[in-house]
């Protein structure tokens, strides 16, 4: 078997961090977006509605999948959750192929 070149290793290390990065990023964006709404929060507020613009494109795909669940505070959105969740597989099962094939 042929071992890749320090360069290459370098390469794999590289956007192997800047998807973890990406991920982190979108998982804390979704997290907070479903803390939120779950607490009621102001949309209204420059945080929370620029929270939320940020957010909306990493949620649109899963809306439908399951009914958000109206609380006396607020709004459980399960779409954030299974984005999450989706993300963070589709995440895992990419680096796992790339550190596979780059061995």
């Amino acid at each position: 078997m042929v071992r890749p070149r320090s360069s290459d290793q370098e390469a794999l290390n590289y956007v192997y961090r800047l998807f973890r990065y990406l991920l982190d990023l979108g998982e804390i964006a979704l997290g907070l977006r479903f803390i939120f709404k779950l607490l009621g929060a102001n949309p209204g507020s420059s945080f929370v509605n620029f929270l939320y613009g940020i957010s909306e494109p990493l949620v649109s795909p899963f809306r439908g999948i399951f009914q958000s669940t109206i609380l006396d505070i607020g709004v459980a959105e399960w779409a954030s959750l299974v984005a999450m969740l989706t993300y963070a597989l589709l995440v895992y099962l990419f680096l796992r192929l790339l550190r596979l094939f780059g061995k």
